[in-house]
């Protein structure tokens, strides 16, 4: 057997597996955020919590493909999509930052709630994006 072909193979199956064990953690993040989020209690903290732990896990991600893909191509790639990513979360944020409501009162933290979940939006679809080059 050509050993070449064997290597193939079992470089396959880690990248199916990672990409099967990526998207179940996705899910279950999702999940764990929505029942969080279903208790009513300090929603704010609990969308913030969740776009940073997703953002963490979209860099765990990038970082194993890194040493597994073409990393020049993923890199550029990377760099147009935190391009876009910046200029999306300012667009996101600059209305609520320039906004008459403070933030400690009921409209001020909806909104920043809600401006966490659009960027936690983001990440899912990058996240979703990054697993499928698996």
């Amino acid at each position: 057997m050509n050993y070449s072909f064997v290597f193939f193979l079992g470089f396959a199956t880690i990248c199916f597996a990672q990409k099967a064990d990526y998207s179940s953690l996705l899910k279950e993040m999702d999940s764990l955020n929505q029942i969080e989020l279903n208790t009513g209690v300090d929603m704010l903290s609990t969308e913030r919590n969740h776009f940073i732990n997703l953002h963490e896990f979209m860099n765990e991600i990038y970082t194993d493909l890194i040493v597994q893909d073409d990393a020049q191509t993923l890199v550029a790639d990377q760099l147009e999509w935190n391009k876009w990513y910046d200029f999306e979360t300012n667009r996101i944020w600059n209305p609520i930052n320039n906004s008459q409501f403070n933030e400690d009162t009921e409209p001020g933290r909806d909104r920043r709630m809600i401006a966490y979940s659009e960027q936690a939006d983001l990440l899912r679809k990058r996240i979703l994006e990054l697993i499928e080059k698996f």
